[in-house]
């Protein structure tokens, strides 16, 4: 299994790379095009579709990735939950609208919320479906859908901005992608609603599916309510500089922790009540996603005040500071990758929903004193509590699963330790660059050298970790149709 949960990730992350790296061409483009309250609207909107979307959710796709003895009832079951909930939901954003818009302090909001319904109703008649491919670990087709509804998504988005369509062009960006998304998923899972309902099955989703329905409402407000809180308080158009601050991070995220975080929950899953197992693959995972996570986030905050004027444009330089602190937030979160999916898989939701409802409390109570300083002391008020809260569930972690701290922490030390030399080397070369290098090219240049450093510390130090990720990367199927890569892998002791 580990084989294939590796090869899922993989083909998660790659697609994810084609994904978000045509995503920042289309991003660079329309921040050149379009204001910064239009961005802010949008992060108000897509916030409100979250939101609606897990009230719609409401645990069952979860539910149906983790029960063993999973029938067509269920699927059924749920499904007919999932319709009769986007209904009410899409109703009640009709009627809601033009008071949400008000509270925003945005009339331009108004129609946002109306359309919005739509894409509600898109997004929730394909749950099931996607529930289905990840229980049966189609992270091949899962990957190709998510990079074929961005790419899609975001040329639409290109062609409603040059002909001045302004914030509706990222509405419809996401109403193509989900479009596009959905219409794979229906294609590709096996599952055509009969408008069955069952009560037995009902029960069963129920079971699993209510407690995490209510962490994943508490995680909502852990992780976005800082955008509600800048778009009530500092206006639409802080919360654009804000949202664009994101994008780096939110990038590295979608294709280092995501892809990793939707293969582990069906991973785990299959290693329920084998303690010992469960406990090594969270030494494993932890240890071999750093080995990525940490210099590719610690990278982008050290260039930060480079790259967003270089990407977005001179007139964002002031999310440059932001950016810094959200790439810290990320990382934070990367290290943190394989708790929630070993909470579902030991059945500790209580934990983790005590856990989480602590934090989300928490995390409003810094939006309400944070967001009154600024974006920058909200950012990093929200960095320690990640911190602090991820300690907790550490020692948790400790009681439940004998898991030794001492032993996690040096599943960082790799990582960190060769992400510090790294630093220090583009540190150094960033301050003796000359003034007359074209600022695209010295990133490069401090990119480039970056990973050099970075990975030859693993190989001299580290080589035992490199060669592990290496062979999980590196599939055999790779070596056969490159040669070469081969040739090389086994000469420098990798292969």
């Amino acid at each position: 299994m580990k084989r294939r949960v590796a090869s899922g990730a993989v083909w998660n992350a790659g697609m994810l790379v084609v994904k978000h790296a045509f995503s920042t061409v289309i991003v660079a483009v329309l921040t050149r095009k379009l204001e910064p309250a239009a961005f802010g609207e949008i992060a108000v909107v897509l916030t409100l579709c979250m939101f609606v979307t897990i009230f719609i959710d409401v645990g069952g796709s979860t539910a149906i990735v983790q029960l063993r003895e999973l029938s067509d009832r269920h699927l059924q079951t749920a499904f007919c939950c999932v319709l009769a909930t986007t209904l009410v939901m899409m109703t009640a954003l009709l009627i809601f609208a033009e008071p949400l818009s008000h509270y925003f302090g945005s009339e331009r909001l108004a129609p946002l919320f109306r359309w919005t319904s739509l894409l509600i109703l898109i997004q929730s008649l394909s749950i099931i479906n996607q529930a289905i491919l990840l229980k049966n670990l189609e992270y091949r087709t899962l990957a190709i859908r998510t990079a074929a509804s961005k790419v899609v998504g975001g040329l639409a988005a290109l062609a409603a901005a040059f002909l001045g369509a302004g914030v509706w062009a990222l509405y419809i960006q996401a109403l193509v992608s989900a479009g596009l998304a959905a219409t794979i998923l229906w294609i590709k899972a096996p599952f055509r609603p009969q408008f069955e309902f069952s009560w037995d099955a009902f029960k069963d989703l129920a079971r699993i599916g209510y407690p995490v329905a209510a962490s994943s409402l508490a995680w909502f407000f852990t992780s976005r309510l800082d955008q509600i809180a800048i778009g009530r308080v500092l206006g639409p158009a802080t919360l654009g500089i804000y949202s664009i601050a994101g994008k780096l991070p939110e990038m590295l995220n979608s294709f280092l922790n995501q892809p990793v975080q939707s293969v582990m929950n069906p991973a785990f899953a299959r290693l329920q009540g084998n303690i010992p197992r469960m406990r090594e693959a969270l030494y494993y995972g932890t240890r071999v996603n750093a080995v990525i996570a940490v210099p590719a986030y610690m990278g982008v905050a050290l260039l930060a005040a480079d790259i967003v004027p270089i990407v977005f444009g001179t007139q964002w330089a002031v999310a440059s500071s932001v950016c810094v602190l959200l790439c810290l937030l990320r990382l934070a979160q990367s290290v943190q990758v394989c708790f929630y999916p070993v909470m579902l898989a030991t059945r500790s939701m209580r934990a983790f929903a005590v856990i989480s409802y602590t934090q989300a409390v928490v995390v409003v109570g810094i939006c309400l004193l944070g967001v009154s300083h600024g974006i920058v002391a909200l950012a990093a008020m929200l960095l320690l509590n990640t911190v602090v809260f991820g300690v907790i569930v550490l020692v948790y972690f400790s009681f439940r699963l004998a898991l030794s701290s001492l032993e996690f922490v040096r599943c960082l030390v790799p990582s960190i330790s060769s992400a510090i030399a790294m630093i220090a080397a583009v540190y150094f070369a960033k301050i003796r660059i000359p003034a007359e290098v074209p600022a695209i090219i010295g990133i490069l240049f401090l990119i480039t050298l970056g990973m050099v450093v970075y990975f030859a510390m693993l190989y001299i130090f580290h080589r035992r970790l490199l060669k592990e990720v290496v062979s999980l990367a590196v599939t055999p199927t790779m070596r056969q149709r490159i040669p070469f890569m081969a040739r090389i892998l086994t000469r420098m002791h990798l292969a």
